[in-house]
């Protein structure tokens, strides 16, 4: 990860908490370091990589896919409605279909990773409490 990641360390389940505090959309960036005592290194360094990933995650690649099935939706509607021909009206169409897809598969795949990332954190609580 680059610099300027800000680094914390979960301890306790309480710094485990403190990764949902921050809500759904106000997330700054964190370098997540897991360093439970009833874990072993192995098995910090994979819930790392799994904190880090929900909890960083941008949703970038559903915004992606999103992007293709609405300029694909609208390739298709263009076609079945036999509008499928170069005009300034026809890209102005197809870039609004994108946009909106795109905006679209962001908001869903941040919601997917936040929801991802509260599952991680109530399974490891529970974890947590088995193991004291």
């Amino acid at each position: 990860m680059s610099d300027w990641h800000k680094e914390t360390e979960l301890r306790t389940a309480t710094d485990l908490e403190a990764l949902l505090r921050a809500g759904f959309l106000q997330r700054p960036p964190l370098r997540i370091v897991a360093r439970f005592e009833h874990l072993g290194p192995e098995q910090n360094e994979a819930l790392s990589r799994q904190l880090n990933r929900h909890y960083n995650a941008c949703g970038c690649g559903e915004g992606r896919l999103f992007v293709l099935g609405a300029l694909l939706s609208w390739c298709g509607y263009a076609i079945a409605t036999d509008t499928f021909f170069w005009s300034w009206e026809n890209a102005g169409m197809a870039f609004l279909w994108c946009l909106a897809g795109a905006f679209i598969g962001k908001a869903i795949g941040l919601f997917f990773a936040w929801r991802q990332l509260r599952r991680l954190v109530r399974m490891h609580q529970q974890e947590m409490e088995l193991a004291y």
